[in-house]
C-alpha cells in the first residue's frame, strides 16, 4: 500500500486543527496558564515578580463536576443490568466517568471507545477531546457516522511518528506518518492495518458537555474565559499598587549640610536620624487599595453570575458557615446545571451500554436478550436533609405513589443491594414464623391458638409442594 493523501480530505484536516486549537485554549485556562490580556509592560511585571495565582476557572469546573456521580444501572432486564455493572466495575468505569466529565466539561467533548482485546475480554477506554474528532452527517449534522482518533508514537527504531484510527461500523482503518505534527494534523498517511467490526455498530461513545446547534459540545469556560481575563489584569494593577503606593512613605527636607550615612538613611528598630532643627521629616499618605479591590470583587460575582458557580464554591464564605437551606439557594442555579448535564452525559452512557450489550452478544459472554434501553442512575445533586428525606418517602408510600423498591433507591441503596434486602427480608418471614411455631408461649405472647393455626396452614403448604397432599392424584391447593 502506498502512500495516500486524498482519504484525509482538506476540510476534515482543517476542523480537526481549529478544534486542536480551540481545546487546547480552554484546557490551559483551566491549568492556569491564562493569556494576558494587558501592555507589555504589565506582562513583565507579572512574569518576573509575581506570576499568576489568580485561576477561577478550575473550581468552575470542578464546582459541576462534583455534582455528577453515577450510583449505578437501572434496567427492566435485570440480568442485562448485572451483567453490564459486572463489566463496568471490572473496566473501573466508575473512575474513568469523573474523566469524562471532567474533560467534556473544560473542552466541551471527551470519549470512551469500547473494544475486546485478543482474548476477547472487553475493555472501556478514555479518550480525551485532543485525541478524537466525530465525523457527523453533514446534512442533518445527527447522525454520528465515523471518528476519527490521532496520537504521538514511535515506531520500533524510535522514530517520532504520527499514529490514526478511523472507527466506521464495520471496520476500523489504521494508519502511520511521519510527518512534523507537533501542531497540526499530518497530511500525507501511510495505511498499517484494516480491522473488520463484526458488531455492526461504532465502537466510540461522544459525551457532550451542553448541547448546542453544532455536532460538539461547547465548553463550560466559554463564557468565563472573559471575565478571568479581567480578574487577572485588575490582580496585576492591585499588586503594582500596593508595591510601588500601598505602604506610608517617609519624606525628609532641609538636609543642607547635614552629614548622611552613604547606605542612606535607616529605619528599622532601635535605629536614630539626628538632624538640626532646619530638617523636616514628613510622610506621605498610602494609596487607597479598597476601589480595586472592589472591582476585582465585582468581576468574581460577575464569572459566578455567568457560570452559574456560587460563590461558596469558590473557596469564600462571608458571615460564618451558611445554613444548609441557604445553601441550598445558592446551589440552586448550578443543581439545575447539573441536572441538564446528567441528560446530556446519560445519553453518552446508555448508547455505551448498548454497544456493551451488542459486543458481549456477539462474543457469547452475554447470553440474554438486548434490552431496548438502559438508564443511568445519578447520585443526588443535592444531598437532603436525612430526617426531611425520610418523611418524604415515607408519605409516598403511604399514599401509594411509589413502590417498597422505588423507596430504597431514593434512600441511596444499589439495585444489587435492594434485590440483597428483599431477600433476606422473605429469609426474615420464614424464621418467625418457625421461631413462633418451636417457641414456648410466655404471659402476654401468641396465643396458643394462633400457632396451632399457622402451625397447620404452614404443614399442608409443605405437604403440597412435596406431592404430600393429594386428591385422586392430582395436587390440590391447601386449604
Amino acid at each position: 500500500m502506498g502512500l495516500i493523501s486524498a482519504s484525509f480530505m482538506d476540510f476534515e484536516r482543517q476542523a480537526i486543527e481549529d478544534y486542536w486549537e480551540k481545546i487546547d485554549k480552554y484546557q490551559r485556562y483551566y491549568d492556569g496558564n491564562h493569556d494576558l490580556k494587558m501592555p507589555d509592560a504589565s506582562k513583565k511585571v507579572l512574569e518576573s515578580t509575581y506570576g499568576l495565582v489568580i485561576n477561577y476557572c478550575a473550581p468552575v469546573v470542578d464546582a459541576l463536576v462534583a455534582k455528577l456521580k453515577i450510583d449505578g444501572i437501572l434496567c427492566d432486564d435485570d440480568k442485562a443490568r448485572k451483567w453490564l455493572w459486572d463489566l463496568w466495575r471490572k473496566n473501573k468505569a466508575l473512575a474513568s466517568s469523573i474523566k469524562v466529565h471532567r474533560n467534556s466539561i473544560i473542552s466541551g467533548d471527551s470519549y470512551l471507545i469500547a473494544w475486546p482485546d485478543d482474548n476477547n475480554d472487553i475493555h472501556i477506554y478514555f479518550n480525551p477531546s485532543d485525541a478524537i474528532y466525530p465525523m457527523y452527517d453533514e446534512v442533518s449534522g445527527e447522525r454520528f457516522k465515523h471518528a476519527i482518533k490521532m496520537w504521538h508514537d514511535h515506531d520500533k527504531n524510535g522514530v517520532a511518528m504520527m499514529r490514526m484510527n478511523k472507527y466506521y461500523t464495520d471496520r476500523v482503518e489504521k494508519y502511520s506518518s511521519t510527518d512534523d505534527t507537533s501542531k497540526s494534523p499530518a497530511k500525507n498517511w501511510t495505511p498499517i492495518e484494516r480491522v473488520e467490526n463484526p458488531f455492526n455498530i461504532l465502537p466510540v461513545v461522544h459525551f457532550k458537555n451542553k448541547l448546542v446547534d453544532t455536532a460538539l459540545g461547547e465548553s463550560e469556560l466559554v463564557n468565563v474565559i472573559g471575565p478571568q481575563d479581567a480578574i487577572n489584569k485588575m490582580g496585576v494593577d492591585l499588586l503594582k499598587v500596593a508595591d510601588l503606593h500601598g505602604f506610608p512613605q517617609t519624606t525628609v527636607s532641609g538636609l543642607e549640610g547635614e552629614i548622611v550615612p552613604d547606605t542612606g538613611l535607616e529605619s528599622g528598630p532601635g535605629e536614630v536620624w539626628m538632624f538640626n532643627n532646619q530638617v523636616k521629616v514628613s510622610q506621605l499618605v498610602p494609596a487607597d487599595l479598597t476601589n480595586l479591590r472592589l472591582a476585582i470583587d465585582g468581576m468574581i460575582e460577575n464569572l459566578c453570575e455567568i457560570s452559574a458557580t456560587p460563590r461558596s464554591a469558590l473557596g469564600k464564605l462571608t458571615g460564618g458557615l451558611p445554613s444548609g437551606e441557604s445553601l441550598e439557594r445558592s446551589h440552586a442555579a448550578l443543581n439545575n446545571k447539573a441536572l441538564e448535564r446528567q441528560i446530556s452525559l446519560g445519553d453518552g452512557y446508555e448508547r455505551l451500554n448498548q454497544i456493551l450489550l451488542t459486543m458481549g452478544k456477539y462474543l457469547g459472554q452475554y447470553n440474554g436478550e438486548i434490552p431496548p434501553e438502559t438508564e443511568i442512575r445519578w447520585k443526588s445533586v443535592s444531598p437532603q436533609d436525612r430526617s426531611v428525606l425520610t418523611n418524604e418517602i415515607a408519605m409516598k408510600l403511604e399514599k401509594y405513589v411509589i413502590s417498597r423498591k422505588q423507596a430504597l433507591r431514593e434512600f441511596g441503596y444499589t439495585e444489587d443491594e435492594i434485590v440483597k434486602i428483599f431477600k433476606e427480608a422473605e429469609s426474615d418471614k420464614e424464621n418467625d414464623i418457625d421461631k413462633a411455631i418451636r417457641s414456648q408461649i410466655t404471659p402476654g405472647g401468641i396465643p396458643r391458638e394462633v400457632i396451632d393455626g399457622v402451625r397447620t396452614v404452614k404443614s399442608k403448604v409443605e405437604g403440597y409442594i412435596s406431592g404430600q397432599v393429594n386428591t385422586g392424584g392430582t395436587k390440590q391447593p391447601p386449604a
